[in-house]
């Protein structure tokens, strides 16, 4: 094999190291603990999230349209999502499409404040969604990485024998443990911990992993 063959092969499987490992780097460092619960809720909630994100940011538009100087001025960082929809809006109405936005360009772009609601709707609902999916591709990191908790309880079954007034059987011992693991369980399920791991053990203890708020 020629050198440039081997450059090409390990240039290759950087370049698919990358894109593999992309949503994971992603998703850990670079994505807001906000964004991340979000993308983790229910599509009802970030339909809600989003249904109120927008309503905010029109009432905001609605204060700055009142200003001549702010509607003259380059469009806001935190606006830059309606322009892709108003950018189709001039295109059919056959309009000379803005080069560089300003306020003022974005709002003649929509018909109402309506208009611009339902696309700044669409357009965070769609970013929340767009994090969902990407959720589905990371690479699980372990507890250690993840910041998360793992924990062994051992069983005591002593108290259970003094009510008892007598030595547990292993019949007896494994429905305690089942019970406990039950409890666990449905206590750790009040919390809302994304994937817990409680699982009884060969030696009877119980082991615990709870991952980090990833």
């Amino acid at each position: 094999m020629t050198k440039f063959m081997r450059l090409l092969l390990v240039l290759v499987a950087v370049g698919l190291g990358v894109v593999f490992l992309y949503p994971t780097v992603s998703w850990y460092f670079f994505t807001d603990q906000s964004m991340k619960d979000l993308a983790n809720g229910t599509r009802e909630v970030i339909r809600n999230w989003s249904r109120d994100k927008a309503a905010e940011d029109v009432a905001a538009l609605e204060k700055l349209a009142k200003d001549s100087d702010a509607v003259a001025a380059p469009l806001p960082e935190r606006y830059d999502l309606l322009k892709d929809a108003a950018r189709e809006n001039y295109k059919l109405v056959d309009k000379p499409v803005p080069r560089d936005w300003t306020l003022g360009d974005v709002l003649n772009g929509f018909k109402n404040y309506d208009q611009v609601r339902k696309a700044l709707e669409n357009a965070y609902r769609q970013q929340v969604l767009d994090l969902k999916d990407m959720r589905g591709r990371i690479l699980s990191l372990g507890l250690d990485l993840s910041g998360g908790l793992s924990v062994v309880l051992e069983p005591d079954f002593t108290d259970l024998e003094k009510k008892s007034s007598r030595v547990l059987s292993a019949e007896d011992r494994s429905k305690a443990l089942e019970s406990a693991l039950e409890v666990i369980n449905n206590r750790i399920d009040t919390f809302g911990v994304t994937e817990p791991q409680i699982r009884r053990q060969l030696d009877d203890s119980i082991l615990i992993d709870l991952p980090g708020r990833g």
